[in-house]
């Protein structure tokens, strides 16, 4: 499976990616967050490898981020430098920079604090997250 993904029940969702998704797997999880705008404050996506999305499913999240709850955040965590970098660069040129951030894949902790969790919130996404894969075992590669 090349991603993952799930909702805490405090609202929050993890999302775990180990490649680039096609386009039915990508539109799974578009349908995935419009069942739940309502009760979703907020997604952690943890990107694992240099899979990305297609410029068709870039402008489909684009859409469906516009009908999401007001204050809906997005973390993306990943150990590409040039993803944050650009993520960076789109919210400083969108004035975007309360709607989502980058952070690296250790990154999780800061990545809490940007979603404004609480302890409980990051607890239970934190153990959602191990159990999608989120956080590799040490000396062994992610695998979708």
């Amino acid at each position: 499976m090349l991603m993952r993904y799930d909702k805490t029940e405090h609202g929050f969702m993890v999302h775990v990616v180990f490649d680039s998704p096609s386009d039915g797997d990508w539109q799974k999880l578009l349908d995935y967050l419009l069942a739940h705008k309502d009760k979703l404050k907020g997604t952690m996506v943890f990107v694992h490898g240099d899979g990305g999305l297609t410029a068709k499913q870039r402008s489909g999240l684009a859409e469906v981020i516009k009908v999401m709850r007001p204050g809906f955040r997005s973390a993306v965590l990943t150990s590409s430098r040039v993803t944050r970098g650009i993520l960076t660069a789109l919210n400083w040129l969108t004035k975007k920079q309360d709607d989502s951030s980058a952070f690296p894949l250790d990154g999780f902790d800061d990545a809490a604090v940007f979603l404004s969790m609480g302890i409980p919130e990051k607890q239970a996404a934190r153990a959602l997250a191990e159990k999608l894969g989120a956080f590799p075992k040490p000396g062994r590669a992610a695998i979708g």
